[in-house]
């Protein structure tokens, strides 16, 4: 029999789930931004970021690495390709970014319907395991938005609610460094509400580099510069999203565990 405090927990983080993800995230957005600010001020600023802290063990974004991204390509938190995810997860329809609709982006040709809902709150144990909803069929449009906002440079980032954190997502978006509002907490207050993937972009040989600059175009967490034209990264800043490996004209980058 299943322990009655767990089955209440769980129905809790699916109503949680639901309540930031579909009913009232642009308030929440809003809230969040307003909280994130908050957090630089004078006197009640570091209790409100340390609660701000608190609360991200609970709510919080986890970044996937992009396709093609890894050496070797072993498995992704530990997904063998994103496509494994999103067809475990049984994503099915695609949803206008909130973030993107509420803090709007620079550039008009970013990619806007890119919140890829999931058909229930799922357990990231469910999703790791081996021929859990392998026969679900990925509609063509998914995979075309994905490669759409991998070639674009977008972030994929599952959202998650639960303590510990991570033990549950409900949602993967694809998100920038402008627009995504967890994304802004971490670049700009230092706000946990997105974390890393587990990996790190190394550089293999720096001779090689083509001094381009796409890699750091492409980076949205400021991890990566060029030096005297060499390729420098920073692993404490990088969350291994794996977009400055895709572009890389002389395949010099992957990922490897941090």
């Amino acid at each position: 029999m299943k322990n009655p405090l767990k089955q209440a927990l769980y129905l809790f983080d699916s109503l949680l789930g639901g309540y930031f993800g579909q009913y009232l995230e642009v308030r929440s957005l809003e809230f969040f931004l307003a909280w994130g600010a908050a957090t630089t001020r004078p006197v009640i600023g570091p209790p409100l970021k340390a609660l701000f802290v608190w609360f991200c063990r609970y709510y919080t974004g986890i970044v996937v690495p992009t396709r093609d991204s890894l050496e070797g390509r072993p498995k992704i938190m530990p997904y063998e390709d994103i496509l494994t995810l999103v067809r475990r997860a049984r994503v099915s329809s695609l949803h206008p970014c909130s973030c993107k609709s509420f803090f709007l982006p620079k550039d008009p040709n970013m990619p806007r319907d890119t919140c890829m809902g999931f058909q229930f709150v799922e357990g990231i144990e469910d999703l790791s395991r081996d021929g859990y909803h392998d026969n679900f069929p990925l509609k063509e449009e998914i995979v075309r938005k994905l490669k759409e906002c991998a070639d674009y440079g977008l972030v994929h980032q599952i959202m998650t609610v639960s303590r510990p954190t991570g033990k549950k997502g409900y949602v993967l978006c694809n998100c920038d460094g402008e627009a995504c509002i967890p994304v802004v907490l971490y670049r700009k207050y230092g706000i946990p509400m997105v974390r890393g993937s587990g990996y790190v972009a190394k550089v293999t040989d720096e001779d090689l580099c083509a001094a381009c600059g796409r890699c750091i175009q492409r980076c949205i967490f400021d991890a990566t510069a060029l030096r005297e034209e060499r390729p420098v990264i920073d692993p404490s800043r990088c969350l291994g999203c794996g977009v400055c490996i895709s572009t890389c004209p002389v395949e010099i980058r992957h990922l490897v565990k941090a």
